[in-house]
């Protein structure tokens, strides 16, 4: 009996770390995107012609 709870009580803590890990992941992406808008909206800002022309984003090329 004291065995089973231990062993629930490690797989819970196993469970919460991850879904800890991935919370942390999707934190991080999120971040990563709204930078990278943030970049563009200033180049942008700096250089409105450079989409006209086809030169912004390089990636999309």
């Amino acid at each position: 009996m004291e065995k089973r709870r231990e062993e629930l009580a490690a797989e819970q803590q196993r469970e919460d770390e991850q879904k800890m890990r991935r919370v942390a992941e999707c934190r991080e992406e999120k971040e990563n995107k709204l930078e990278r808008a943030r970049r563009a909206k200033e180049a942008m800002k700096d250089n409105p012609d450079a989409f006209r022309k086809g030169k912004w984003p390089h990636c999309t090329q």
